[in-house]
């Protein structure tokens, strides 16, 4: 037996788009790119989309987009991947991190209004916060919204994990309380572009600025039958970056886009059935009521001291744990920046007690038995 945590999930459907797409005379730039844009847009509910190379190079593009800058401050989930607080590092701007609430492993909003306190009585207003959506299960932005709004703050939505996930009736990135919200397509998220990501937004000058940045900076003239030159002369108008999507990728992101919901009703399935068979050692991620989680990865704590043990039977009978994530600041990288490390005490629990068990579409009943059953032995 073999189990992974995770599994990319590709149809002969999804073969098919590509292969048209490999025989077509365009394989980068090209229709595909704007239509797989245009859907996701539609899908999300939101105003545009811009597709690009992965969701780093999204995360990148919507701090730019936003305005962020060397001299700025960001402020950055703990528990995220290390990509989430890099881009804020590649505009030059530093960064700190807020605390988590142990339950829901996103980031706690109590504590984070009372950091702003602070912040405007020592003059240190962070330009842009990012949150990150943990394991899919959406972060209650309207709130954090109403206390930054008056402060002029930017808020970046990190939904890699989330696309499909819902506020309400409103899908993540289709409502109006992130500035910017990201996805990625890395093949274990819910749909697979291979690599991939793609940034949301309803403010046209936020989707104008991160379009050019993706392409280098370069802008080109409309077609002008007048004078038919100026349209294949092309101009750079400031330093970009090339993070773009090739038609390729994004008919397979294209193809799988239908199946999101039909993708996210099994992972809700598979986390009803952990929650409900695990035993009471395992504490499960909370959700905020009216909120969908797509479960694009499913973490619980376990007792301080236990977690070892679990590791090694479940490595032992074939399947494979992991681990999401090392707080931030935690990383070496990052020790060596200033940031109040005394105040981050719930990440710190986390990072003691989490892991992450297997949940992806491709699991078998069985399977899905197999890790309960090892769990609840392991734990004993």
């Amino acid at each position: 037996m073999r189990i992974l945590y995770g599994s990319h999930s590709v149809s002969e459907k999804d073969v098919q788009a590509v292969s048209e797409v490999l025989l077509s005379e365009q394989l980068t730039q090209g229709p595909i790119v704007e239509e797989f844009e245009r859907r996701l847009a539609s899908f999300v509910g939101t105003s545009g989309c811009v597709v690009c190379s992965s969701g780093t190079a999204a995360l990148h593009l919507a701090c730019m987009a936003v305005g962020l800058r060397r001299g700025d401050i960001a402020w950055i989930t703990s528990i995220s991947f290390v990509a989430t607080a890099n881009a804020a590092l590649y505009c030059g701007a530093e960064v700190d991190f807020l605390d988590i609430d142990i339950e829901s492993f996103n980031v706690d909003i109590a504590k984070l209004e009372a950091k702003l306190v602070r912040a405007r009585i020592e003059k240190k207003i962070p330009k842009v916060i990012i949150v990150t959506d943990m394991c899919g299960c959406p972060i209650s932005l309207r709130s954090i919204r109403e206390f930054t709004k008056p402060l002029g703050i930017q808020i970046i939505e990190d939904a890699c994990h989330a696309l499909g996930s819902k506020r309400g009736d409103s899908h993540v990135g289709g409502d109006c309380d992130a500035d910017v919200t990201v996805f990625s397509f890395h093949p274990l998220k819910m749909i697979t572009t291979g690599e991939g990501g793609a940034l949301v937004s309803h403010d046209p000058l936020i989707l104008s600025r991160a379009r050019l940045l993706r392409s280098h900076g370069i802008t080109k003239s409309a077609y002008n039958p007048t004078n038919p030159f100026e349209h294949l002369d092309y101009s750079q108008t400031q330093l970009g970056f090339n993070y773009r999507l090739p038609d390729i990728l994004c008919a397979l992101g294209l193809s799988q886009l239908d199946s999101v919901p039909e993708r996210v009703k099994v992972r809700n399935s598979i986390a009803s059935y952990y929650r409900e068979n695990l035993s009471e050692r395992f504490i499960a991620q909370t959700l905020p009521l009216n909120f969908v989680s797509a479960y694009h990865i499913y973490v619980t704590r376990v007792p301080v001291g236990k977690r070892a043990r679990l590791i090694a039977e479940l490595v032992a009978q074939g399947i494979q744990p992991s681990f999401h994530y090392k707080p931030i600041f935690l990383h070496d990288f990052y020790l060596t920046r200033m940031c109040d490390q005394d105040s981050l005490t719930a990440s710190r629990k986390y990072y003691n007690e989490a892991i992450t068990l297997p949940l992806h579409t491709c699991m078998s009943e069985d399977e899905i038995d197999a890790v309960v059953n090892i769990s609840n032995r392991a734990l004993r």
